[in-house]
This record gives C-alpha cells, sequence and structure tokens, in this order.
C-alpha cells in the first residue's frame, strides 16, 4: 500500500507511467489456487470490457476512468478506478488501479488521496497472470466485481446515451 503525501502524488497518468514503466512487480499476497481463479477471472472480463470500449484515437493503449462507490463510507464518496492495457510481446499488459479518498478536514470537498491499491497482469491467449497485487482478500472479493459491474453499468449507458 502506498501513502500519498501531496495532491501531485494523485496525478494518474505519472502514477500509471511509473507503474507501466516498471514499478514494483512483486506480489503483495499469496495466492491460493481458489483466490486466484476467481481473480483470474473477474480480471479477464474486466480487459474485455475495457477493450470492448476501444482505443481513443492516436493512441496504442487503452486508458479508461471510473467513479465507483466500493467501501461504502460515505465519508469519502467515491473511488477513482483506472484500467490501463497496452500491448506487451505476445500479450497486453493490464493494470487495475483504484486510489481511495479522504476529507481534508471534514470538509467534503477537497478529498486528497490516501491510498492506492494496484493489480498489475498480463494477459495472453485468452488466460491472465497475475504479476502483483496490493489487494487483500476481503477487497479482492468485494471490490472487483463491483469494478466490472460498474463498467458494465456505464458501457450500457454510453451505449444508450450513442443511440
Amino acid at each position: 500500500m502506498k501513502r500519498l503525501k501531496s495532491w501531485a502524488d494523485t496525478s494518474t497518468g505519472v502514477v500509471l507511467l511509473l507503474a507501466v514503466l516498471g514499478g514494483g512487480s512483486a506480489p503483495a499476497g499469496p495466492f491460493t489456487p481458489e483466490r486466484n481463479l476467481h481473480v483470474r477471472e473477474t480480471l479477464l472480463d474486466i480487459y474485455r470490457e475495457v477493450r470492448e470500449m476501444g482505443f481513443r484515437a492516436h493512441e496504442d493503449f487503452i486508458k479508461r476512468e471510473f467513479h465507483f462507490d466500493l467501501d461504502g463510507r460515505r465519508s469519502n464518496r467515491e473511488e477513482h478506478v483506472v484500467v490501463l492495457s497496452h500491448r506487451e510481446g505476445a500479450g497486453d499488459r493490464m493494470i487495475v488501479q483504484v486510489t481511495l479518498f479522504e476529507d481534508f478536514h471534514g470538509i467534503a470537498r477537497p478529498r486528497l488521496a490516501c491510498e492506492t491499491l494496484e493489480i498489475k497482469s498480463l494477459v495472453a491467449g485468452g488466460d491472465v497472470e497475475i504479476t502483483r497485487c496490493d489487494f487483500d482478500d476481503s477487497k479482492l472479493r468485494d471490490w472487483l466485481p463491483a469494478i466490472l459491474d460498474g463498467i458494465r453499468e456505464e458501457i450500457e449507458l454510453l451505449r444508450l446515451v450513442r443511440r
């Protein structure tokens, strides 16, 4: 878990660029076969849904940002979720990053980023290899399906808007 020190540290682009360029790759926790299978299946679904959203013009990577309430705490409102995918070798490197916020001196706005959690993986041939995971078991169990559901809801809203 990373503790952010200033608002400048919350820049998604900077954090993701550092992550893509090789910031740490050791798993934060052991993966049991059951835990790994559930997480891998959900990550593969997240990957497919985000890929379906497509590339933006003049970019060779996919970066999608979402705001979901994952932890149910009213004090921090919504969490910021970024899914980044780019080609690497025979597969795609995918990062799912969740930034948690806390109120600044009891004021609802502005909020300060207090923690950033990541799952890094390599997707190739319909399989996912997890290379790093900052999430504990309860967050994996609760948040990954919530992130997937939120992405699917956003895709459906985008389809309705485009009609």
